[in-house]
């Protein structure tokens, strides 16, 4: 698998846990405090 198609596989799956993440915050505010106070 070359480095570009690897790089990119990664963003998409970067890009999904941010949709994840947004769902996420809107369904449990008190979630999103925690990730704001542990951004990793």
């Amino acid at each position: 698998m070359d480095k570009a198609l690897e790089r990119r596989i990664g963003q998409d799956l970067i890009g999904q846990n941010e949709d994840v993440i947004e769902v996420v915050r809107m369904a449990f505010p008190r979630v999103s405090e925690y990730i704001d106070d542990h951004p990793e």
